[in-house]
């Protein structure tokens, strides 16, 4: 190639280019760290959300366990003793129920409330209240 035409290539701007400029490559780094980052908090927080839900899901397992077991020992003795009751991850009160009305069911209803939490972390739990009648035997 003569000089002539070296020179023509050189003012076009039709020369090959042999590869990327440092602030070409330090920009494409920059955007794919940013899109890895926005990834990777977006599985941390997936993951915590998970967490959170097996958390839930193992309250209200308990939470269902003992409300059973409250209602079985209510029909073996015929009704639900008054009081507080504790364990080492739950606690259960059950108090009368204040009936404002004429009608008193205060001695056959009863107001439950059951709280469950986990015994190794500090977390609130979950809480159930709910109302349970006494079972009166027939004679």
């Amino acid at each position: 190639m003569d000089r002539q035409a070296q020179r023509m290539m050189w003012s076009t701007g039709s020369r090959e280019r042999q590869g990327f400029t440092f602030i070409e490559l330090l920009l494409s780094v920059s955007i794919l760290s940013v899109g890895l980052v926005g990834i990777f908090a977006g599985f941390m927080y997936a993951l915590k959300t998970l967490n959170r839900a097996e958390q839930q899901i193992d309250f209200l397992k308990r939470l269902e366990e003992k409300i059973w077991e409250i209602e079985q020992e209510a029909k073996e003795k015929g009704g639900i003793e008054r009081g507080k009751e504790e364990g080492e991850d739950w606690v259960v009160w059950v108090r009368a129920v204040e009936v404002e009305e004429e009608i008193d069911l205060s001695e056959d209803l009863n107001r439950v409330e059951l709280r469950v939490w986990n015994a190794s972390r500090e977390d609130k739990g979950e809480e159930l209240i709910t109302l349970m009648r006494n079972v009166k035997e027939e004679k």
